[in-house]
């Protein structure tokens, strides 16, 4: 028992070490009080939550720090906006923390800035079900096109195929 206890204590130890630096930012930063949601709040934030988003225990990392209590969709739109990841499904999974956290949104830009992604990375099912939830939405379909034809201008790399994709 004692060995597995020792083993568990050193395998925690060594998973954390690589997330210190970020994590001593996030909760340097986070004793800050912030009161107001300004874009320059909202921006630093995202930056802290893009770094963390590059770890595997990403989602511990958050949890462990006070950035669930920072939360907006302001905060979600700049990561997914101007922080990409490198891995659309990584941000997908933040998406579905961030909603399991403050509730679902209902932001259609917000929604397409996912979208646009996945279907680039060929993740098509969960782009799919991303544009399935705009439509449920009760959006009008030119409300809908214009927020992805926006997002698909706004993304890089984007090309011909995934906006024949997203409309149909």
């Amino acid at each position: 028992m004692w060995r597995l206890s020792q083993s568990q204590r050193n395998f925690t130890t060594s998973t954390t070490t690589a997330a210190a630096p970020v994590m001593k930012k996030v909760f340097s930063s986070s004793s800050q009080k912030h009161h107001s949601s300004s874009p320059v709040t909202n921006e630093r934030l995202a930056e802290e939550i893009a770094q963390i988003l590059k770890f595997q225990n990403w989602n511990l990392l958050l949890e462990q720090s006070d950035i669930p209590k920072r939360l907006n969709a302001d905060v979600v739109r700049t990561v997914l906006d101007k922080h990409q990841v490198g891995d659309p499904n990584r941000l997908l999974n933040f998406f579905s923390w961030y909603e399991r956290k403050m509730g679902a949104v209902q932001d259609l830009n917000i929604l397409a800035k996912l979208a646009v992604p996945l279907c680039n990375s060929r993740y098509y099912r969960h782009a799919i079900d991303i544009i399935q939830r705009m439509i449920r939405m009760r959006s009008s379909p030119r409300e809908i096109l214009g927020s992805i034809a926006s997002c698909y201008g706004d993304c890089n790399g984007s090309s011909p195929p995934t906006l024949k994709f997203l409309i149909y």
